[in-house]
């Protein structure tokens, strides 16, 4: 199991994988990716997820700007 948490603050995305940030990308390349993202398959949707997706959560705040404890129990609702 992987906790993968893509994080977009402006122009900035930060991919974090089971807490520990392992990639950054910047620019009008992240700017779109904020804005038209695809779950479970690319943008041409030609490539497929093999895998489940157990939980998925979508927020308009930052939840993660550096390393982190991925949580084991299912998050809460946003209020």
């Amino acid at each position: 199991n992987y906790h993968v948490a893509l994080t977009v603050s402006g122009a900035t995305g930060y991919l974090f994988v089971n807490g520990v940030q392992v990639g950054t990308n910047s620019g009008s390349l992240m700017t779109c990716a904020a804005t038209s993202t695809v779950i479970g398959n690319d943008n041409t949707g030609l490539n497929a997820f093999p895998g489940v997706i157990d939980e998925l959560r979508v927020s308009n705040t930052v939840r993660y700007s550096g390393t982190f404890q991925p949580q084991t129990v299912p998050f809460t609702i946003d209020v």
